[in-house]
């Protein structure tokens, strides 16, 4: 879903002639517009509000992947934590700056954290964004385990 949103940001600015000032009077708080000006709001857009989602997604991620996925979970949140620093997301200038890249980083090793393959209860590999116990609420054991071969042969169980 956000990238669909970092997708219609990035097209509203840059199908926006970069010539004209007129076009960046009508947008709120940029100076830019073009594939320039998209992509600088595109960044901007990571660090807020995706980076706080993104906080949530890797200690989410850390329930289901091994420990040492600390090792990128640590920094991916303190990464993303730079986005509460005053000013790195002015609401008055909305163009990006090279503080804005931190917490994109952050964003980005949360997203990697979160696609990680991670072993199953069957020992297999899946990924954590594949993990049904996220989004059915139930637990893993019920959520990934699949009929017995009696079930599965048309037999009823008594």
């Amino acid at each position: 879903m956000w990238a669909v949103v970092l997708a219609m940001i990035l097209v509203t600015y840059w199908r926006l002639d970069p010539d004209t000032r007129a076009a960046t009077d009508d947008l709120y708080h940029v100076s830019g517009n073009g594939l320039a000006g998209g992509l600088s709001r595109v960044l901007v857009e990571l660090d807020f509000p995706i980076a706080i989602v993104a906080v949530l997604l890797a200690l989410i991620a850390i329930d289901a992947v091994p420990r040492r996925a600390w090792l990128v979970a640590g920094p991916a949140i303190a990464l993303c934590a730079v986005v509460a620093w005053p000013g790195v997301v002015d609401q008055d200038d909305l163009d990006a700056r090279w503080v804005n890249v931190v917490p994109a980083l952050g964003v980005g090793l949360a997203l990697a954290l979160t696609m990680a393959p991670t072993p199953g209860p069957s020992g297999r590999r899946a990924t954590t964004a594949r993990c049904t116990s996220c989004s059915t609420g139930r637990p893993r054991s019920q959520a990934t385990r699949r009929p017995s071969a009696s079930r599965r042969r048309g037999r009823r169980s008594r």
